[in-house]
């Protein structure tokens, strides 16, 4: 089925993290995990 982008709609493979046309990231803000470092 593949993964529309949210920028331009572009049709792009489920693997794909960026967007083939646009290069926009198409994992939502809560699929990428945020690592946070403290000193």
């Amino acid at each position: 089925m593949g993964k529309e982008c949210p920028k331009c709609q572009f049709n792009n493979p489920d693997d794909t993290v960026y967007c083939g046309k646009c290069a926009a990231p198409l994992k939502s803000p809560e699929e990428i995990s945020v690592t946070k470092t403290l000193i």
